[in-house]
């Protein structure tokens, strides 16, 4: 889901970036180690709803406290 205040100019620059390490990743499966496809197939992951609340249930059970803003881009005003 994209976020109401990002602009498409970061939208495409996040998409080239994803791009270049999917290919930097397949290049690195022929020629590189595998420390290097580690590395490059991370910058592919994307971040879900689940992943998010997996940290705050994680944080809680340690005890941590954690905050949920419903906007985000509110708090950088």
């Amino acid at each position: 889901m994209l976020h109401p205040f990002e602009s498409n100019s970061q939208l495409k620059q996040r998409f080239g970036r994803r791009e270049e390490a999917k290919e930097a990743e397949e290049e690195a499966r022929e020629t590189g180690t595998a420390e290097d496809v580690d590395r490059l197939s991370r910058r592919q992951v994307r971040v879900t709803k689940e992943h998010n609340e997996e940290c705050k249930r994680l944080l809680a059970l340690m005890g941590v406290p954690c905050v949920t803003v419903s906007l985000p881009g509110l708090l950088h005003r």
